[in-house]
């Protein structure tokens, strides 16, 4: 009897620690509509930042808000960081957002949004970035490409 008391403590415990990092969207995040590759713009993705620009090795804070009417699964850590090249196509940065992420997606449900902060500390030059993830509808058996509003680097000064 203790020991199932145990499991089910443990099972409670996780659904917690899930639904408080699933939340509904807030406003704090004033960034531009997301583009966004896929069917009618109303109902893909939306990525923001919360700021226009930032300085190197500021933390930038994304919200990503599930539009679409059925559950995402996501890995906002292996989003790809990309910066606008002179020839003006976007090219990686960096392949993930931090150094050390698993590899485990989670789901977000529609009309719900979370939140995922890192630093741009491995960013070496000013310009005009944006950040790219991958989701996947387990539903349609497809991925779709979020990307999030362009947004600055500022020069130090």
């Amino acid at each position: 009897m203790r020991h199932d008391f145990g499991r089910f403590a443990v099972a409670l415990a996780s659904c917690l620690v899930v639904a408080a990092c699933e939340h509904m969207p807030g406003d704090q995040y004033g960034g531009s509509t997301v583009a966004a590759y896929g069917v009618g713009s109303n109902e893909l993705p939306l990525m923001r930042t919360d700021a226009q620009s930032y300085e190197r090795g500021a933390s930038v804070h994304v919200q990503l808000v599930n539009r679409t009417g059925r559950p995402l699964l996501y890995n906002l850590c292996r989003s790809s960081l990309e910066r606008v090249g002179s020839d003006g196509g976007w090219h990686a940065v960096t392949p993930m957002l931090s150094e050390f992420c698993t590899a485990e997606l989670r789901s977000l449900t529609p009309g719900y949004a979370v939140d995922y902060a890192f630093k741009l500390d491995r960013v070496k030059d000013h310009g005009e970035y944006r950040i790219r993830t991958q989701l996947h509808d387990p539903r349609m058996r497809t991925n779709v490409e979020a990307v999030s509003n362009r947004f600055q680097v500022r020069r130090d000064d």
